[in-house]
């Protein structure tokens, strides 16, 4: 049996609020409320977890943690109404028959002078765990080349670089029919 990087947490379903933090605090300089946005993005909670912040409960229609689909909606309306007026979201869905090599549209993307750029991406988390099949989630993506992908979980108390390889890497993504989460600022 191959083992997996990754202990089968994280079980938090904080960790889009919390990457959308980290990017606003990379590139802004300052970290929004997290109550605040976990409220704004939707986020929900399972009906035995801890909830700081008073965000609604999971139930059969609303899963725990926030929907991409909710997210696509949620986000530009909240950065655009105050949360980080200069911070634009796009979301680049994996999709083999528009990605040809997803390492050059990682590059793409962070070597555009115009913009400084912080990317996330969005996977099934059992591909790297032994958490259960179809645990979506949410990391920073800080390289992406040749054989390797560099991660940061944003979701953990230590925010540790974590390096995969990129076959690994594409098959979380793949998995969870995910992709790259793009936040881009313009250079001054």
């Amino acid at each position: 049996m191959t083992s997996k990087p990754f202990a089968p947490e994280p079980s938090d379903v904080y960790c889009v609020p919390l990457l959308v933090a980290a990017a606003i605090q990379d590139l802004e300089g300052h970290r929004p409320d997290l109550g605040t946005l976990a409220r704004a993005l939707d986020v929900r909670v399972r009906q035995d977890s801890q909830d700081p912040w008073g965000l609604k409960r999971a139930d059969s229609r609303h899963p725990p943690g926030v929907t991409m689909s909710a997210l696509q909606k949620l986000l530009p309306a909240w950065l655009a109404g105050g949360g980080a007026e200069e911070i634009t979201y796009s979301y680049r869905p994996i999709d083999t028959s528009r990605w040809e090599d997803p390492e050059l549209v990682y590059r793409d993307l962070v070597h555009d002078d115009t913009h400084r750029t912080f990317v996330g991406a969005a996977l099934d988390w059992s591909v790297l765990s032994e958490a259960p099949k179809g645990s979506l989630h949410v990391v920073e993506v800080l390289s992406y080349r040749g054989s390797v992908a560099s991660i940061r979980d944003h979701s953990f108390s230590r925010t540790d670089v974590y390096t995969l390889p990129i076959n690994t890497f594409e098959a979380a993504m793949y998995e969870a029919q995910g992709g790259l989460l793009v936040f881009r600022k313009a250079n001054q």
